[in-house]
């Protein structure tokens, strides 16, 4: 067995760097997603997504780091159902009605989309998710 400080060693640093370049892949793949995505979002707007549906909900990672999520549902312009994660938002601050608002509302601003073409989310009970769905509203 091996020393844990091993991975510590300048040298083990550079040969993974060199033989698993994940850092620049994931975020080119990212980015290229995104790219797309919003590309078919942006044609569809005017022409398939008149309306759709969302789902959202506040999970905490084995770390306890608290997110959001918020993934769309339309159908597209062959009458396919599509669903498409738009972001797992870190979310650190309280999670009241008006701050889980102000994220989603960052979330379709940011993804071009109108909460006027939302037409039903799908979350859990709790008191502060049916505020925010108050205020969507």
């Amino acid at each position: 067995m091996l020393p844990i400080y091993l991975v510590d060693k300048p040298c083990l640093q550079e040969m993974i760097s060199v033989i698993n370049p994940i850092r620049l892949a994931i975020p080119c793949l990212y980015e290229d997603t995104r790219h797309n995505l919003e590309s078919k979002l942006a044609s569809s707007s005017t022409k398939c997504i008149v309306l759709f549906l969302s789902t959202s909900d506040l999970w905490s990672s084995h770390t306890s780091d608290p997110f959001l999520v918020y993934t769309i549902h339309y159908i597209d312009s062959n009458w396919t159902m599509q669903t498409r994660c738009l972001k797992a938002l870190y979310l650190p601050q309280d999670h009241t009605g008006e701050n889980i608002e102000e994220a989603l509302g960052l979330i379709l601003e940011d993804w071009k989309l109108s909460s006027q073409k939302q037409v039903a989310i799908t979350t859990d009970n709790g008191s502060n998710i049916k505020l925010v769905c108050n205020l969507l509203h």
